[in-house]
């Protein structure tokens, strides 16, 4: 078995020298092909791996989410507002709105709509009663 060298040539890509002749370039995804259209052995093509790995070797970077980090992707907004809501406690996104033009808009749609605006009983129902009765 001869002397067996390997350089880094330019972005991830390697080049491959048997005894300071070259042999072959190649990348770690074009690797086993590379090698394989040598001819070589698998146990050579393993040798020459090792060699990669010991002079080259593989920078794993692994993210470590945090518990809030892996519930948001899990749930996203609206599912993590649902959740709190199930536990009791009132969640409410903020409208750059009033709820006068939100009912108005929904209304418009033939929506029915009954609660406190303003501070004061508000019914979609009594304001068309209100209207009948004026005309």
């Amino acid at each position: 078995m001869g002397h067996y060298e390997i350089k880094l040539s330019d972005n991830d890509r390697f080049e491959l020298y048997e005894d300071g002749a070259y042999l072959c370039s190649f990348t770690r995804s074009t690797f086993r092909d590379t090698l394989t259209a040598l001819n070589r052995s698998s146990h050579w093509i393993g040798s020459i791996l090792k060699l990669l790995n010991k002079k080259f070797p593989v920078t794993v970077t692994t993210t470590c989410k945090t518990s809030l980090e892996r519930i948001v992707e899990l749930l996203q907004e609206d599912g993590i507002a649902d959740y709190l809501r199930s536990k009791g406690y009132r969640v409410v996104k903020l409208l750059d709105a009033t709820d006068r033009d939100l009912i108005t808009y929904l209304e418009s749609f033939g929506y029915v709509v009954e609660g406190q605006l303003d501070g004061l009983p508000y019914s979609t129902t009594e304001t068309f009663r209100g209207d009948r009765v004026a005309n």
